[in-house]
């Protein structure tokens, strides 16, 4: 279990009532499965996770320390 630092932007800090959060998970897996139970509302946005600033796809494996972000979907126009 690694002690990590949630961060949560834009409509997922709205869904959620936090801009940050620490936690103490094993990888990325399974804190989207903690928050999409806690927090419903989040549960129903197609968001990304960042780890350290880099976009993760899959599963990854968390290390104290590490920083993971929360980001809802982006619109560019």
């Amino acid at each position: 279990m690694a002690s990590v630092k949630l961060v949560f932007f834009s409509a997922a800090a709205e869904a959620t009532g936090f801009s940050e959060e620490q936690k103490v998970a094993v990888d990325t897996d399974s804190i989207r499965t903690e928050l999409n139970l806690q927090f419903p509302n989040l549960g129903k946005l197609n968001y990304a996770i960042a780890v350290n600033h880099k976009l993760v796809n899959g599963n990854f494996l968390l290390a104290d320390g590490d920083v993971v972000a929360i980001l809802p979907p982006f619109s560019g126009g």
